[in-house]
């Protein structure tokens, strides 16, 4: 029984990179709509994370995520996944900013909000006029690089790169009854788990194993 568990777990870390990921769904820890002009609005007070009244009025949204859960190199991928509930806006495009400065939703507006890269990390197409939609844009190496402690994790922002007048609604959080704001991550188990769950199964069949003698 020592020799199998034995071998179990030192094949562990070798199977660890091998095994399939596992597809986690994370809820943003936090949300805002900082768009210009409008003043700052609480995702759970206005449902929308982006929202503009009003021409030539930049538009901003902000997620944040916690990803503290996840072991460097263990984010094999992940997509952002936004519910657009209307109007209309086939072949626009937003930029998916990183971050580079802290922010507290209760307190930020367009004037304070964060400070971003240049160049977007990704850009999402809107290939369509549907409304009630999911918009999804491949964000990996931006959550990636939170988890491997490449930078700091302070979130994004979402913001429209073709036009000043976005007209496009996005949900802010599932409070709203719509679905909300999601990354979906597929994550590699750690090796120390995959040790656990395999020193676990050469218990059972050794167990069994005993049964059937």
């Amino acid at each position: 029984m020592k020799t199998l568990l034995a071998s179990l777990v030192l094949g562990a870390a070798a199977l660890g990179s091998s095994l399939p990921a596992s597809a986690d769904v994370v809820s943003p820890s936090a949300s805002a709509n900082d768009s210009d002009g409008i003043g700052y609005f609480p995702g759970g007070m206005t449902g929308f994370l982006t929202v503009n009244w009003y021409n030539a009025a930049a538009n901003v949204g902000l997620l944040q995520f916690d990803l503290s859960s996840y072991a460097p190199g263990s984010v094999s991928s992940a997509v952002l996944d936004l519910y657009q509930l209307y109007n209309s806006a086939p072949g626009a495009q937003y930029g998916i900013f990183r971050n580079t400065s802290a922010w507290v939703g209760v307190t930020t507006d367009y004037a304070s909000r964060p400070g971003t890269d240049s160049l977007p990390a990704a850009v999402l197409t809107l290939p369509d006029g549907s409304f009630s939609t999911h918009r999804t844009v491949d964000i990996t190496s931006l959550v990636q690089g939170w988890v491997d402690g490449s930078y700091a994790n302070n979130g994004l922002t979402v913001q429209r790169l073709d036009d000043p007048n976005p007209y496009v609604y996005y949900i802010a959080d599932s409070s709203s009854g719509y679905p909300g704001p999601v990354l979906v991550i597929n994550a590699v188990p750690e090796p120390a788990s995959v040790a656990m769950m395999l020193a676990g199964m050469g218990v059972l069949l050794v167990a069994r194993r005993r049964q059937v003698a």
